[in-house]
């Protein structure tokens, strides 16, 4: 009996024993759980970076914009401009000319704002030719060169098609608007 009595305290420490590191696991696991808790929180609530490859839209970019208001026809020159901090997100929100060389020499085809990012469609190239206003006409190949004054039926910026009127024969032509104001063509 001694000896049963002696085995049953045994198991009763033994199981004493188990039982209190099977307690001090528990609260090992659940100070661990609370530690992996606060730090996922910590870093949820922190901004996210942006994955390689992919654009960071927190980011700061500079756009050139007006430091004036432009009317519409102003040709836009460097003093009309000045630079500003945007998010890049809210530099994507639509297509904007974000450089000064986007936008000097441009013409604006509607009221510019100071201090609004310009829209990339709220601009145009000058037109060089002028519906109704004379233009020289060119016609060049080989070594021969022809020129004659002939009267646009449209306007036109550089390398775009318009029609003209020879003045001298009353021909309709067409041809290509050149960076010097002149109209090609043929050859």
């Amino acid at each position: 009996m001694t000896r049963l009595l002696a085995t049953a305290c045994a198991l009763g420490l033994s199981l004493c024993m188990i039982g209190s590191a099977a307690a001090q696991s528990i609260a090992a696991l659940a100070e661990e759980a609370r530690q992996v808790r606060e730090k996922t929180a910590v870093q949820e609530a922190a901004p996210a970076k942006p994955r390689a490859g992919q654009p960071n839209y927190l980011a700061d970019v500079i756009l050139s914009v007006p430091a004036m208001a432009i009317s519409p026809g102003e040709t836009i020159t460097d003093h009309m401009l000045e630079d500003r901090v945007y998010t890049q997100a809210e530099a994507l929100r639509y297509p904007r000319a974000a450089t000064r060389s986007a936008l000097v020499g441009k013409v604006a085809k509607r009221m510019l704002m100071p201090g609004t990012p310009v829209q990339v469609f709220a601009v145009a190239d000058p037109k060089l030719i002028t519906q109704g206003v004379p233009a020289t006409i060119r016609f060049e190949e080989g070594g021969l060169s022809i020129r004659a004054v002939g009267m646009p039926l449209e306007s036109g910026t550089v390398g775009a098609v318009v029609r003209l009127k020879n003045i001298d024969s009353g021909h309709m032509i067409t041809g290509v608007v050149q960076s010097d104001g002149t109209v090609k063509v043929g050859g």
